[in-house]
């Protein structure tokens, strides 16, 4: 019984700051910024997957940048990061995951400039929504 109890304030608490993010979402707080953060998260997260073991010359950059095609259109290429390095070997982790930031957002502001500030706002919304909702279902089935 004292189980069910906090298990049922951890549940409370926890929607409440779900509830809370989605309030913030809803009322049309700018998300830009929070976007960005996830955009450097996921670009580190991938990146170091790929790189965390053995030298440049064994990573799997092709299925990296297969990965990175997935999330978005990506623009530098291997060679042109190799070529800036000196060559694979010169290539490190946090130039890779620099190089990337760095094309992510060009791609996001260019797509920005092309949609309109109001629009991309909007979108950012309804993502940032529809993953905040799948995550809690996802959540809640788990804890079920």
């Amino acid at each position: 019984r004292k189980n069910v109890l906090k298990y049922d304030e951890v549940l409370n608490r926890q929607r409440e700051v779900i509830y809370g993010e989605r309030r913030r979402v809803l009322e049309g707080e700018d998300l830009h910024e929070q976007i960005r953060h996830f955009m450097d998260d996921t670009i580190e997260a991938y990146v170091t997957a790929e790189t965390s073991e053995g030298f440049p010359e064994d990573w799997d950059l092709d299925r990296l940048w297969g990965a990175f095609r997935q999330l978005y259109p990506v623009k530098v290429t291997i060679e042109e990061l190799e070529e800036a390095a000196g060559d694979r070997a010169g290539l490190t982790a946090e130039f890779i995951i620099e190089s990337i930031k760095e094309d992510i957002h060009e791609q996001y502001e260019a797509r920005e400039a092309q949609l309109g500030s109001e629009i991309m706002r909007e979108l950012e919304r309804r993502v940032v929504l529809s993953v905040l909702d799948r995550k809690w279902r996802e959540h809640l089935y788990e804890m079920d």
